[in-house]
């Protein structure tokens, strides 16, 4: 008998019993479902927080967050020596200073975190200045400031008012920061007229960004922190070596989305888990319908083996049975899982332009996946359907027409 008379003989069984292949396939549907659904979840779980944590730019970024004390600050000869490593394209001080800031006509101050940065240091931290621009690289008065400062100034948070309300910084600056001085502990410089040029929509520390260049003004000589941008993300593991044999530390965001990737990862084996035991179930019903099917078919097993059909033959046709409640099952189980998916992520995104927020997605899934999802379910066919083909290719037939 050809493959093909094969297949057809099998399909033609399974819709003889419709009912009953349909409740098992079914079931197979919902044990994939389960399963496509929940790892499907967990994939768009660990999306969602590492976009969060990093865009694609984040990972030519890396940071030195402070000097080692056994080998020196982060000063001008430092810096030098990082801007020869290989792969570095560019290197962006910043100092992390405290201050105190009030209207130019008030007395009362508010205390704040002044950084001190370079104009290109918003375009490489991905830092969003919502109205207004950057300071010019010498300016001596122009400033960004965040929306906690303004409503901690009691100003109005719009760049057209603020830019017409002088403010004056008592910038304090560490001993370990300035040049050697005859004074022991930190100074404070009065920076009067400062003007702000741009508004950052940030609501949780108040922040003011000066220029780098004034900071030095007034008696700053090292940095507390560098920003590096280099060219391929591939380079992060030389530029990292080279950095720490100059004696620097490195943080590097791929550390932080290796970790989230390991945590996620540990999440799906759990999920799968619970997906999983619907499956074993739905296996075990599909084992069962293929048993009870080959007992209803004994005597048809019989006739078919005295009218010259081989045991392989048999054997193949009990196989294109279970195989196709598998592939069926991992389909049809597929499809219900990017339904219920898409669905759900359709529901948030209603939900949050309702909102005003920013859209999410929490269902997600590689190709690979859904591949690898299909064959288990193929493969599970085949182990379900072993047992009862096995035992028709090992039944006599004079038995088995004599079985009532």
């Amino acid at each position: 008998m050809r493959n093909y008379s094969i297949i057809i003989f099998a399909w033609k069984n399974l819709w003889s019993h419709r009912m009953r292949a349909f409740l098992t396939i079914g079931a197979v549907t919902i044990g994939i479902a389960s399963i496509v659904f929940l790892v499907s979840i967990a994939f768009g779980l660990q999306q969602l927080v590492t976009n969060q944590v990093a865009n694609f730019d984040a990972y030519t970024t890396m940071d030195i967050p402070s000097a080692n004390l056994k080998t020196g600050k982060i000063n001008a000869e430092a810096i030098a020596r990082i801007r020869e490593v290989n792969h570095v394209v560019s290197v962006d001080q910043i100092v992390d200073l405290a201050g105190r800031i009030r209207m130019s006509n008030q007395k009362s101050t508010t205390e704040t975190i002044v950084e001190a940065v370079e104009p290109n240091y918003f375009r490489v931290a991905d830092l969003l200045i919502n109205e207004g621009h950057s300071f010019e690289k010498t300016s001596k008065n122009q400033v960004v400031v965040n929306k906690a400062l303004v409503k901690f100034l009691g100003l109005t948070p719009k760049l057209e008012s603020l830019s017409q309300k002088p403010l004056v910084l008592d910038l304090i600056i560490p001993r370990d920061l300035r040049a050697y001085d005859a004074i022991d502990g930190p100074t404070v410089k009065t920076i009067e007229r400062l003007t702000v040029v741009g508004l950052i929509n940030d609501n949780l520390n108040p922040m003011i960004y000066i220029p780098l260049s004034l900071a030095d003004s007034y008696g700053v000589v090292n940095r507390t922190s560098l920003k590096l941008k280099i060219d391929y993300r591939e380079s992060e593991e030389t530029v990292r070596k080279s950095i720490e044999n100059i004696g620097f530390s490195t943080e590097y965001v791929g550390d932080t989305v290796k970790q989230i990737e390991q945590v996620f990862a540990l999440f799906r084996l759990v999920l799968g888990g619970f997906g999983l035991v619907a499956l074993v179930v739905a296996a075990l019903g599909a084992f069962n319908t293929l048993t009870i099917s080959l007992m209803e078919r004994i005597r048809e097993v019989g006739l078919l083996k005295t009218l010259g059909m081989k045991k392989k033959e048999i054997f193949k046709l009990f196989i294109v049975e279970s195989l196709t409640i598998g592939f069926m099952g991992g389909i049809f189980g597929v499809l219900l899982s990017m339904v219920i998916g898409h669905g759900l992520n359709i529901f948030l995104r209603y939900l949050a332009i309702r909102a005003h927020a920013d859209v999410v997605v929490i269902y997600a899934y590689t190709p690979l996946f859904v591949l690898f999802v299909i064959l288990g379910a193929i493969v599970i066919g085949f182990f379900t359907g072993f047992y009862p083909a096995y035992r028709a290719i090992k039944t006599k037939p004079l038995d088995a027409l004599r079985y009532e």
